[in-house]
């Protein structure tokens, strides 16, 4: 029978031939080493970093924190600890919902990795957990103090770039972008500094940055994306057309940009062509198992209604309505529909097109309000103009974070602080806006959209056609 000392002997002989196979860039096959020694001796902090190590390479993170989590249940080294705050942010760049949890883990985790001179990263890596967080106000702090200590590296500017390019302070975000591109002139720097200029208005800076991009990297399905939203945002259907069916031949798995090139070809008229992009958006998209066919049954709905085929319209539209149901806590008896007033929207909802898209509405069961759209229309105003602002008043400050991180709404409603609604139940609600339902398929004069609430303490909203004999109210 084979004593204690004998199977730690073994798990450092398997560890060892583990570390050979590593060290030779054969990380698949040094798996199995590891766990044969964590196997034998499973008390060995260092057998499961090993383990780790190894999965990181392979690009499997799930498996990675779960290894690291082990070592350092075992002892809390603060090395390891640096690194699995890495592995939980870069996780949640991964994710398209990030998890809430393993970035406050993260933010722990660096926040004190910070404090020794060795991990001069740790404020980058910070930074980017508060802004995946929605808190970019905190991101650029850390970003700020990773300036002192790492003024050269590339990513840091493009975490201040994507920070200041979430608070429209455009000009900054182009000048990070600027820093990060005469750093290392790669054609994601070129392609971030684009969406910048995109975003702040300036299509033809951006078209030039995209095509910069292209040279280096011509068959980058993301840059022939940008620069297709770009030409279609100045009404260049023919070019935006263009790269998006390149965008698709390079990377044939990506059905959003068989759903951007289904709304270029709905803007050109020919729904035909829109409505086949459409359904091999949903293939495409089932096949990856992508959030996207709820969005994209939408659109389905939407064009159908457009063509005059109202039975198919009807069909998607049922396929998609089960998915636009937010669960929020409500506090009204029984299903009602209510009017509410739009605070902020996506800026291609004010256009032509097939996607529904997020925005910012207020949301009230109060009937004397109700009766008053006016007061509503003057309250969506006053919290809009918070955007971008700082305030003392905690209240006032979490509603200007709310607007200025376009919809982001962690408890998935806001209360209207007291300061700007007095003592009435105002609540401001991100919603998903679906053109099939807006009156001409897109936004035009109106701020008042109709919303069918279904009562209970984790009750369902979702945006609906507008009724024909005004709101029901609620009793």
């Amino acid at each position: 029978m084979r004593n204690r000392s004998d199977h730690r002997q073994t798990a450092i002989e398997y560890n060892n031939k583990g570390i050979k196979l590593q060290q030779s860039g054969d990380f698949l096959g040094a798996i199995p080493y590891f766990s044969r020694a964590i196997q034998l001796d499973p008390n060995v902090p260092l057998f499961w970093i090993n383990r780790g190590d190894c999965f990181v390479k392979e690009g499997n993170l799930k498996e990675a924190l779960a290894n690291f989590d082990q070592a350092i249940e075992l002892d809390p080294q603060i090395q390891w600890r640096f690194e699995r705050g890495i592995m939980l942010v870069r996780r949640a760049r991964q994710l398209e919902e990030m998890i809430p949890s393993d970035l406050h883990q993260a933010i722990e985790d660096l926040s004190d990795a910070a404090q020794f001179p060795d991990y001069p990263l740790a404020y980058y890596w910070c930074g980017a957990a508060y802004f995946y967080l929605g808190d970019t106000r905190q991101a650029l702090n850390e970003y700020e103090q990773a300036r002192k200590v790492t003024p050269d590296l590339p990513l840091l500017y493009w975490g201040l770039g994507d920070a200041y390019d979430k608070l429209d302070r455009y000009p900054e975000a182009i000048a990070a972008y600027d820093r990060a591109i005469e750093l290392d002139p790669h054609p994601f720097f070129f392609q971030l500094r684009a969406d910048s200029r995109r975003h702040s208005g300036d299509c033809h800076g951006a078209i030039r940055d995209y095509t910069r991009a292209l040279d280096i990297e011509p068959n980058n399905d993301d840059i022939l994306f940008g620069r297709a939203c770009t030409y279609e945002q100045l009404g260049d259907y023919v070019s935006a057309y263009r790269d998006l069916t390149s965008a698709i031949e390079s990377n044939p798995a990506e059905c959003y940009n068989l759903w951007k090139r289904a709304d270029v070809l709905f803007a050109l008229g020919k729904m035909v062509q829109a409505t086949n992009d459409l359904k091999n958006a949903v293939r495409v998209a089932a096949s990856s198992r992508r959030k996207y066919p709820v969005r994209i049954y939408g659109s389905l709905g939407l064009i159908y209604t457009f063509r005059g085929q109202p039975d198919k319209a009807a069909r998607w539209l049922e396929r998609a309505r089960k998915h636009w149901l937010q669960s929020i806590p409500l506090s009204v008896s029984r299903s009602c529909v209510v009017p509410v007033v739009l605070i902020q929207a996506n800026q291609h909802l004010f256009r032509p097109g097939l996607t529904s898209l997020p925005c910012l509405v207020l949301l009230t069961f109060d009937s004397a309000i109700l009766a008053n759209p006016e007061y509503l229309s003057d309250l969506a105003n006053k919290l809009f103009s918070l955007k971008n602002q700082e305030f003392e008043d905690p209240e006032l400050a979490y509603a200007a974070e709310i607007t200025t991180n376009e919809c982001h709404i962690p408890e998935k409603r806001m209360r209207v602080p007291a300061r700007l609604a007095g003592e009435r139940e105002v609540f401001a609600v991100r919603l998903d806006v679906h053109r099939v339902f807006l009156p001409h398929g897109y936004l035009i004069d109106s701020d008042i959209l109709y919303c069918r609430a279904e009562p209970g303490t984790e009750g369902q909203i979702y945006h609906v056609p507008p009724p024909k004999h005004g709101y029901e109210p609620t009793v």
